[in-house]
């Protein structure tokens, strides 16, 4: 697993953690017919969701991790393991949605 790889920057984990949440909650919101705005926002878009009440809490600290490290504003200290989970969480329960 990539992320278990620490020769791989906390930046590139922290990146893709935040953009399967994203792409997990803007999957979510193209089920329920609803516009998907051009952000990367993870408060923004989950206060979208008509399944927000029931959507993963743990995910809008790996906002972030979207964009700040593109503009050479470098995050640290990335919680690997909370990543993933995080990640795992809202993939899984944006499939619960949409699978059924």
């Amino acid at each position: 697993m990539l992320a278990g790889d620490r020769s791989q920057a906390d930046h590139i984990i922290g990146f893709l953690a935040q953009q399967a949440v994203e792409k997990a909650l803007k999957a979510v919101l193209a089920h329920s017919a609803l516009e998907i705005p051009r952000t990367h926002d993870l408060a923004y878009l989950a206060s979208l969701l008509p399944e927000r009440d029931s959507a993963p809490s743990d995910i809008r600290w790996l906002t972030p991790w979207a964009v700040t490290w593109r503009y050479d504003d470098r995050v640290e200290g990335l919680d690997r393991s909370r990543a993933i989970e995080s990640a795992s969480s809202a993939v899984m329960w944006a499939r619960g949605i949409i699978a059924p």
